[in-house]
Formats: structure tokens, C-alpha cells, sequence
């Protein structure tokens, strides 16, 4: 550990413990325009991208005592960065659009409607169940367990960029194989409003 990654660790330790605002802001300050300037190449926007960063220091003062870190915090900003970043780049994505979409309307009981979402997940069962065996048990790792990428990489043993990698792979599959399915779906519901 670097004579730096030992005052931001102390830094954040004065945070988390002693509720330090002083020691956050010197934090904030340190690490603000490079997180930023690494939140514009993935999502390519400096306005969100400055916003998610804001976001991922004001989520971390909130549970600040809560956070038990496993690696050096920079880590840990990297990674809640990284995190706000592709959750944006989901909310943001069309077909992740239209999916919650036919979920809220799905909300609402009725036969019609009840079919529509029985139908919906069969659907995205078997696209899930064409994915190779790797990308597939990763995948449900990530959404069905939850896990973040590095506690599957530990679990199976692969690095975290195949476990990127594998993901990529399948969110590419599903929104391709789903695409035209998620268009008909759409179109029933729409004659059922």
C-alpha cells in the first residue's frame, strides 16, 4: 500500500468513524475529476457522467458506516463508479426501457395480462437456457443470485474481465433474441389498454 492509499484510508476511516465531514470533502475533492473523467468513457456524456460520480460520493456519506472495505478505497470508488455507470446504462437502453414497461403494466391483475407475463418469462427462460454453459451460469449468478462480479469470479474461480466478458456476451444474446419477441408482447399489450 502506497504512503497515499494510506492517507485516503485514513482519511476514510475518519469518515466512517467519527463522521468527519472535513475528511469526506478532502476525499471528494482528491478523487472527483478522475472519476469523472472515467465515468465519460462508459457512459460518453460529461453531464450524467458528473452526476453519477455525485451520486456514488453521496451514497457513500450516507452509509459511510456502513461500508467495510475489502480492498483500498480507491477500489471501492472505482467500483461504486463503475456500478452507478452500467445501472445508468441499463435505465438508458431501449430494450431494458420497454421491459419495465410490460413489467409495470404487469402489476396490474388480470387473465389477459397474467398470460402476457407467464408467456414473457417462458420466453426469456429459454433464451437463457440457450446461453453456453459458462455465460449462462454466470449470468444467472449476476441477476438470479445477485452477485456482484467479483464475488462470482471468486466463486468461480475466473478473473472479474471474464466475468464482464461472459456478461456482455449474454445481455447481447438476450437483447437480440428477445428483440423481436419483446416487440409482439408490446403490441398484445397495447390491445389490451
Amino acid at each position: 500500500m502506497s504512503n497515499k492509499d494510506v492517507d485516503i484510508a485514513l482519511l476514510f476511516q475518519k469518515v466512517s468513524q467519527e463522521n468527519d465531514y472535513k475528511a469526506f470533502e478532502m476525499i471528494f475533492h482528491h478523487f472527483y475529476s478522475p472519476l469523472c473523467n472515467f465515468a465519460i468513457k462508459i457512459v460518453g456524456k460529461p453531464e450524467v457522467a458528473e452526476e453519477l460520480v455525485a451520486d456514488a460520493f453521496y451514497k457513500i456519506w450516507k452509509n459511510r458506516q456502513n461500508i467495510h472495505l475489502t480492498h483500498t478505497f480507491s477500489s471501492y470508488l472505482y467500483t461504486s463508479v463503475k456500478n452507478h455507470c452500467l445501472d445508468y446504462l441499463k435505465k438508458q437502453n431501449p430494450i431494458f426501457k420497454e421491459i419495465s414497461t410490460v413489467t409495470s403494466f404487469l402489476q396490474e391483475e388480470n387473465p389477459e395480462k397474467l398470460l402476457i407475463q407467464q408467456e414473457l418469462i417462458e420466453k426469456i427462460e429459454k433464451a437463457i437456457e440457450t446461453l453456453p454453459d459458462q455465460c449462462k451460469t454466470i449470468f444467472r449468478l449476476s441477476r438470479d443470485k445477485e452477485l456482484k462480479y467479483q464475488e462470482i469470479a471468486d466463486l468461480l474461480h475466473i478473473s472479474v474481465k471474464t466475468v464482464e466478458t461472459q456478461m456482455g456476451r449474454a445481455l447481447k444474446y438476450l437483447r437480440s433474441s428477445l428483440k423481436n419477441e419483446l416487440f409482439v408482447l408490446i403490441g398484445c399489450i397495447l390491445n389490451l389498454l
